[in-house]
């Protein structure tokens, strides 16, 4: 279990995760692998469950019915869960049936808070992550331009949640107005994509995975919780890449 954590770890461990996939990328580049096809993309789509919010939310809505029945009178408005946008670049390496996969990709909901509220107290939640994967699998030809692909492996993740309130109840679970949790998780994934080749060296990449994350407890950087956080999502993402022959 890690410790509380300040503004400044967090940006530490953003820098962090940038420069491993700094040196990945450079790894990668050398000369010395097998002759093959390096590419190398960007993609974006949606990722499901918000790295495991659904449990989350559905507690804190569980809390608020009990928190009515207990309280009469008091009105309910409790929080959905959307769907999240991710984008993120990739990198792979080809050599004859055996693909090797990494990358970087970032998701939030800053941009679809979920949102509640308890009477007076409106509550809202928001939640990031960063996640570099790696993975290797096998290739499937179609055709000369086409192929299908399945790999898996670990990833690691950063990941960051917040909540927020406007005036809670002393009585109720959550009694403070903000909670900030923060923590690396660990965890595997499996995945299924298709490349189609559509100009010279460019080609369409769509791609489905599955996260399966290690449950592990953070305290809050306030020091007045803990949440369990972990990465259990699905998630489709499209993208194009830029490939050469090694």
């Amino acid at each position: 279990m890690s410790g509380i954590l300040t503004g400044e770890n967090i940006l530490k461990k953003k820098f962090i995760i940038i420069l491993f996939s700094i040196f990945f990328i450079s790894g990668l580049s050398v000369q010395g692998w097998p002759s093959g096809i390096f590419s190398t993309g960007i993609g974006i789509g949606v990722s499901g469950d918000t790295g495991g919010l659904d449990s989350t939310m559905a507690y804190i809505n569980s809390e608020m019915r009990k928190f009515q029945i207990a309280n009469p009178g008091i009105e309910v408005s409790e929080i959905d869960n959307l769907y999240s946008p991710v984008a993120g670049l990739n990198f792979s390496y080809i050599y004859n049936y055996a693909i090797f996969k990494a990358g970087m990709e970032y998701s939030g909901n800053f941009f679809f808070l979920r949102k509640g509220s308890l009477g007076s107290n409106n509550i809202e939640i928001s939640y990031e992550r960063f996640t570099i994967p790696v993975s290797m699998g096998i290739v499937i030809p179609f055709d000369a331009k086409n192929r299908f692909y399945f790999a898996g492996g670990v990833n690691y993740s950063y990941a960051n949640l917040q909540i927020k309130q406007s005036n809670p109840d002393p009585a109720w679970i959550l009694s403070d107005k903000k909670y900030t949790f923060a923590d690396d998780i660990m965890g595997l994934h499996v995945k299924a994509g298709a490349e189609v080749i559509f100009y010279k060296n460019y080609s369409l990449v769509i791609e489905a995975t599955k996260f399966f994350g290690f449950k592990k407890t953070a305290k809050s950087e306030e020091n007045n919780g803990e949440f369990y956080h972990r990465l259990d999502a699905f998630q489709i993402t499209a993208g194009i890449n830029y490939s050469v022959n090694m």
